[in-house]
């Protein structure tokens, strides 16, 4: 099948299922399956691969990636495969509290614990969160009040807090199935990416001048945390979200977030081998905790050519004991810019090539 096959087909399909196929095997090995097929056809239909029909591959690129969350979601379900709409337990279309009244629309993606749908509110739009599950609801009110310390509704958009999303709102409301859940109210963040994302469409990785300015934003926004006595816990793939042309970052998903010293109590499973060693043995975590996974994505994330000096400085975050790993991310940040320094001098400005977002 070549690329204009593969847009036509994309676009034509009505289900998950029509697509990717049967993915056969536990849900594990639904999700590996799932994953090859959709690197696969991510590679056919890149609107960089056709300049002369690019909106047509556009369109095909964001309707793919819909169609891999709706199977991800049927996966986490035990439906897919019925060639059906997935489980929804999506909250009312109109939320009222004392202060606001929000407008909930469509379904924009479903994360590992929560979905996330467009809100709008006084001529506003923001992304509402909410758990699938009543058993992940306290992820959710962690979120909302870890947030609420570090980047409160009311709070100066200054320096470092821009790493982070503001809390717009949270609430408890009545979903459609009866149950109280907590949601979060969060902006929106239009044309971003999560490094998630960015792996998917460089699957052989980037050059190691894309890396490091990702890596280093991380290390910036996560050294500011730490210095307000919290450890995030939870530095994996999608829970960072970077611009590629103006290079901000947002670290997300405050809902593993503890203070420093306490034990992380989730894990995002499919990310397991990410975690610093001492989270996956419920262990405290320290700053160094979010070091060592900034720096697993950070190395996940570079193509065959990276500089082995870079590669050794790595390493060295991502020892096993926490105590023998830098725990200031700010230092690290400092350290990581005199090896640039000495491996391509002066930093210059490089654009990364992300489809454009719908």
């Amino acid at each position: 099948m070549d690329g204009e096959e593969a847009i036509d087909r994309v676009l034509k399909v009505l289900h998950c299922e029509d697509l990717f196929g049967t993915l056969e095997g536990t849900a594990e090995e639904k999700r590996r399956h799932l994953q090859t097929a959709y690197r696969e056809l991510a590679q056919l239909v890149h609107p960089d691969k056709h300049p002369r029909i690019a909106h047509r591959a556009q369109e095909a690129f964001v309707a793919l990636t819909r169609l891999k969350e709706i199977a991800e979601r049927k996966i986490r379900a035990g439906t897919y495969g019925d060639r059906r709409p997935p489980p929804d337990a999506r909250p009312p279309t109109v939320i009222t509290t004392p202060t606001t009244t929000y407008r909930v629309g469509e379904m924009l993606f479903a994360g590992d614990v929560c979905d996330h749908y467009t809100c709008t509110f006084e001529d506003k739009t923001g992304v509402l969160k909410i758990a699938r599950s009543p058993a992940d609801d306290d992820l959710v009110e962690n979120e909302a009040n870890v947030l609420g310390v570090l980047y409160p509704r009311n709070a100066a958009d200054e320096k470092f807090r821009r790493y982070l999303p503001r809390l717009v709102d949270s609430f408890r409301m009545r979903s459609d199935a009866g149950t109280l859940r907590r949601v979060v109210l969060l902006p929106s963040f239009g044309p971003w990416s999560t490094l998630e994302d960015i792996q998917q469409v460089y699957p052989r990785g980037l050059d190691f001048r894309d890396v490091v300015w990702m890596f280093k934003r991380m290390l910036v926004g996560l050294g500011w945390v730490h210095q307000q006595g919290y450890v995030h816990g939870a530095i994996v793939p999608p829970h960072v979200l970077v611009h590629p042309v103006h290079h901000g970052a947002r670290i997300m998903d405050w809902g593993y977030a503890v203070k420093i010293g306490e034990k992380v109590r989730a894990r995002v499973k499919r990310f397991a081998d990410l975690y610093a060693p001492e989270i996956a043995a419920k262990e405290p975590a320290t700053p160094a905790s979010d070091i060592y996974m900034a720096a697993r994505i950070a190395r996940s994330m570079l193509d065959k050519d990276a500089p082995a000096r870079l590669l050794t400085f790595l390493s060295t975050l991502t020892v096993q004991q926490p105590k023998r790993r830098p725990d200031d991310a700010w230092r690290v940040h400092e350290e990581l810019d005199e090896l640039l320094l000495r491996l391509v001098g002066k930093p210059k400005y490089r654009p990364l090539a992300m489809p454009a977002k719908a």
